[in-house]
């Protein structure tokens, strides 16, 4: 008796994808700036805020209450991380500023919306960052506060010019081959794993650092009435500086000069 053969299932070909259209790409040359994305730090009572009033037209989330005794134009409102973000999604036209003062209280509204929305094993923290596992908090806060760096950039892509106001944190730097020294750098959350301080330095086109100019009396320093913004990278300080003119800017309160720079490039 002859037993017969199973046949198999007749391959089906997959459904042709339609046909794309040729991808049509140009070509530019020059300068072509139509925003840009500053971000400033140092440490408190040097003129950071003071700095940013002066940019005319700005609009600022002043989430710090930094400046309430200055003749700035406010946002109101914002009272949680979710309320941040939403006002960055919200569409403006291009050409405006809008700037956020400071990012690191913008980072502690970051952390307690973590702390109350993110869950890790079905389980909630309670208080602090530490109540997640294997120091965990730290993963989630960085991938949450990168999300509104993607509305910033989005806003920017649009036309939207932003100043981003950080405190100053200083660390000692151990340097190998000679005298360790102190070191000027954002104060945003800074791991071995991840990095908000990077990250954002990353994303500014600008960052700049303002640092009262030291006086040397009779042997002694001090800091003096004046102060210097620096955007040219340092061993001391982080910095950096895209197409502008000028790295270094000897600043007087109440100079609006520093703005001309940024809107000349």
């Amino acid at each position: 008796m002859t037993v017969p053969r199973p046949t198999r299932p007749t391959p089906v070909a997959p459904a042709p994808q339609a046909a794309r259209g040729a991808v049509k790409f140009g070509v530019t040359k020059g300068p072509c700036r139509k925003a840009w994305k500053l971000g400033i730090y140092a440490e408190h009572g040097v003129g950071k805020s003071t700095l940013a009033s002066l940019c005319e037209g700005a609009i600022f989330a002043d989430i710090e209450d930094s400046m309430v005794d200055l003749d700035v134009q406010r946002v109101t409102g914002i009272q949680s991380w979710s309320d941040l973000r939403a006002w960055v999604q919200q569409q403006t036209d291009a050409g405006t500023v809008r700037g956020i003062d400071t990012l690191t209280s913008g980072q502690d509204m970051c952390i307690s919306h973590v702390i109350a929305t993110k869950k890790q094993d079905g389980t909630a923290a309670t208080t602090s960052l530490e109540d997640y596992k294997y120091k965990a908090g730290a993963r989630y806060v960085y991938d949450e506060f990168r999300l509104l760096l993607g509305d910033i950039e989005a806003s920017y892509r649009r036309g939207v010019s932003w100043i981003m106001i950080a405190h100053d944190f200083v660390e000692w730097f151990r340097n190998p081959d000679d005298k360790d020294y102190k070191r000027h750098a954002p104060d945003l959350i800074e791991t071995k794993d991840y990095s908000i301080r990077l990250a954002w330095a990353r994303f500014c086109d600008h960052l700049a650092f303002i640092d009262r100019d030291i006086v040397v009396q009779k042997g002694k320093a001090s800091g003096g009435a004046s102060r210097t913004i620096y955007m040219d990278g340092a061993p001391n300080r982080m910095c950096k500086m895209r197409g502008l003119a000028q790295d270094v800017y000897p600043w007087a309160q109440g100079d609006a000069g520093f703005w001309d720079l940024l809107r000349s490039e």
